[in-house]
């Protein structure tokens, strides 16, 4: 009597592999894992060119902050209107990039700058005679305030240091 185990595997064909159909099967996983560390790879190198992207744009906010103070240095209450708002164009795009702290530091910036020229404009306003219309003083008072912004606006860049600091650590 035949065994039933033998006659099943006697029956199966014997299965011969080629070296090329080994190969070829080998192929496919082969180009599957080189397209993943590929894509990988793209990942990561996006990843470090966003991070540069916003450290440069970062980095163009604070300079814009650094060149307006040293211009509020120079020029102190006599600061132009243009310049301010140039400042303000400058800083707007901070809400994207810095956290609501560093936000509200640079519109308190701005803030105290307009505060200072309006001040230095009410300052200066004559009337028809030629006569500056604030004076005794009013005048004093005035010119004590914005001695104030001028000196809070001069500090700034020493204050701010600690507050950008964290945002220009090396990637």
């Amino acid at each position: 009597m035949i065994e039933p185990i033998h006659v099943v595997i006697e029956s199966t064909p014997a299965i011969s592999i080629s070296l090329s159909d080994l190969l070829s099967s080998l192929l496919t996983p082969l180009i599957a894992i080189i397209a993943i560390y590929i894509a990988y790879s793209q990942y990561i190198n996006d990843e470090k060119r966003l991070k540069f992207e916003q450290y440069e744009k970062r980095l163009n906010v604070y300079k814009s902050f650094q060149t307006f103070i040293d211009k509020v240095r120079q020029e102190g209450s006599s600061i132009d209107i243009v310049s301010i708002h140039k400042f303000h164009e400058e800083i707007v795009i901070a809400k994207y990039l810095f956290d609501t702290k560093c936000q509200k530091y640079l519109e308190e910036i701005f803030d105290k700058a307009i505060e200072m020229w309006d001040l230095n404009r009410k300052l200066l306003i004559r009337n028809e005679n030629d006569e500056l219309t604030i004076s005794g003083g009013s005048r004093t008072k005035m010119c004590e305030e914005i001695s104030i912004v001028e000196k809070y606006l001069a500090k700034q860049i020493g204050e701010s240091i600690p507050l950008f600091k964290k945002y220009f650590q090396i990637l």
